[in-house]
């Protein structure tokens, strides 16, 4: 099956350009990495629908921002820009922000809500509920107990274990190989992953590299271990994490007040996004068993078309193995790629292949494996 994709034509960029850089690997053919078997001496290959089945995506649900904002109405307060300016330098023709009434907790709550709802479930017979959230309410308490309270008022939610995890972008990828990890060692329990960002209230609405392409968004993720594999919709490979220690130069996202906003130097974060996600679909993929080629689709963060095509020509991989649904969401941080996979899970077929890879602000690096069932 083909996804639809959008692309974003080049063009000579305000803050983000297009650079050619050395370090960034490529595909070509068979990945020469080493891919034995824990349980063969022989290291041969062994399919990934052979390999053991530790967790499972069951369902996901999401939120959106519910004001729809316009490239019109960006660039009406950036002088240096105008629609087509925005859709050439991003690949955005509009993205969803939170109104008045919204934040990062109705957000979630909303997303997560629909989630228990689809699979007959009480918050309460949840075991572990993790929040990746780049904008938190509060230090403490964290999302994930505001949200265990918001979706069990009253603490009826049972013994559930909660709490915020923070790696900006690739804040789903880190939370999903904590969920592998749990899982793996309690294979009745289930996870909750919920994703909530509200970046629209954290930046200057005159910036012209942060303004156009944030937006809103909130998902929750329901996993199940392997004792439940008949509720799966994709098996879970153990994702692969990396980091790389940055001085909030590069990119930063402050603590909530007035008088700090979102900064980023774009054509430095471009740079590293591509260089990071390239390599971690390599090393995804190794862990993983599999072949780079066998891959149905790539999934990388929405962060920017421009960084999405630099990717897909890098990797000399065709458009339609490349999704990309930024043109009418925005980049909304760690719940991009969950929103991706949304549509994804009721789209692709039995036994595909999908690599997953994001890169955050810290910087935060991930990848991951995901096989449709």
């Amino acid at each position: 099956m083909t996804a639809t994709i959008h692309i974003a034509e080049s063009a000579p960029s305000m803050t983000l350009r297009v650079q050619k850089t050395r370090e960034i690997p490529v595909f070509r053919g068979k990945l020469e990495t080493s891919m034995p078997d824990a349980g063969n001496s022989r290291g041969r290959y062994v399919s990934p629908s052979r390999c053991r089945a530790v967790a499972g995506i069951a369902a996901i649900e999401t939120a959106l921002g519910s004001r729809l904002v316009s490239n019109e109405e960006i660039a009406a307060q950036i002088p240096t820009l105008d629609a087509e300016d925005i859709v050439r330098l991003t690949g955005i023709e509009h993205r969803r922000w939170v109104s008045d009434h919204e934040t990062a907790l109705t957000l979630g709550a909303h997303a997560a809500r629909k989630v228990l709802d689809s699979a007959n479930m009480a918050v309460g017979e949840i075991d572990l509920l993790l929040c990746c959230s780049g904008t938190p309410m509060h230090v403490t308490p964290s999302m994930a107990c505001l949200l265990l309270q918001e979706l069990s008022p009253g603490n009826r939610g049972g013994n559930v274990a909660a709490c915020d995890l923070n790696a900006a972008c690739s804040g789903y990828l880190y939370a999903l190989q904590m969920a592998y990890d749990y899982l793996h060692s309690c294979p009745h329990h289930s996870v909750l992953i919920v994703t909530t960002e509200t970046l629209s209230r954290r930046i200057k609405r005159t910036d012209v590299a942060t303004a156009p392409i944030f937006g809103d968004a909130a998902s929750a993720t329901l996993l199940y271990g392997e004792a439940y594999r008949e509720r799966f919709q994709a098996q879970v490979y153990r994702p692969i994490l990396s980091a790389k220690g940055d001085n909030a130069e590069t990119l930063c996202v402050p603590m909530h007040n007035h008088d700090t906003y979102i900064t980023m130097k774009g054509q430095k974060a471009f740079r590293e996004a591509v260089r990071a996600m390239i390599m971690m679909l390599h090393q995804a993929c190794a862990q993983a068993r599999i072949r780079p080629e066998e891959l149905s689709l790539i999934v990388p963060h929405q962060s920017n078309q421009r960084i999405i095509d630099a990717i897909r020509r890098r990797l000399l991989v065709p458009k339609d193995r490349v999704f990309s649904n930024i043109r009418h969401i925005g980049n909304t941080s760690s719940s991009s790629i969950p929103l991706c996979l949304k549509q994804l899970l009721k789209e692709r077929e039995s036994n595909e292949l999908l690599g997953l890879c994001a890169f955050g602000g810290g910087f935060t690096y991930g990848g991951a494996i995901l096989r449709m069932i």
